[in-house]
């Protein structure tokens, strides 16, 4: 399994940081990458917080995932609770948009009862 990272183009508008894309960024990825099996994971929290958030709360923290392909999708997951957080599926790479930057998951992070709570009432 090889990783890696791209960065997402991304603008400031009235004092916010917005997608500069006119779709979700996972669907933007999968499109770029057609041959790859792409999940999203940690891309809705500021990295500062994700050291002292699972050394200080192991397991507490909720992350939300999202992917095509279930196998993506129970990697993406395990990767996350190796980390010591909770995987929350937002569903497809369709509906990843709620982690992109101006997403309602972006830039903060949840409890995973808060989150779902947060993705339901979104619609997500």
């Amino acid at each position: 399994m090889r990783l890696s990272v791209i960065k997402v183009p991304s603008v400031v508008e009235d004092g916010r940081i917005r997608s500069a894309l006119d779709e979700p960024h996972g669907r933007w990825l999968a499109d770029l990458l057609p041959q790859a099996k792409v999940a999203r994971a940690f891309t809705h929290v500021q990295d500062e917080l994700l050291v002292s958030r699972a050394t200080r709360q192991p397991d507490t923290w909720a992350i939300a995932v999202a992917a095509d392909d279930a196998g993506a999708l129970a990697t993406a997951s395990e990767l996350v609770r190796s980390a010591r957080y909770v995987p929350v599926s937002v569903g497809d790479l369709d509906h990843s948009a709620v982690l992109d930057p101006g997403g309602p998951l972006f830039p903060n992070m949840y409890l995973p009862g808060d989150m779902q709570d947060l993705l339901a009432g979104e619609g997500a």
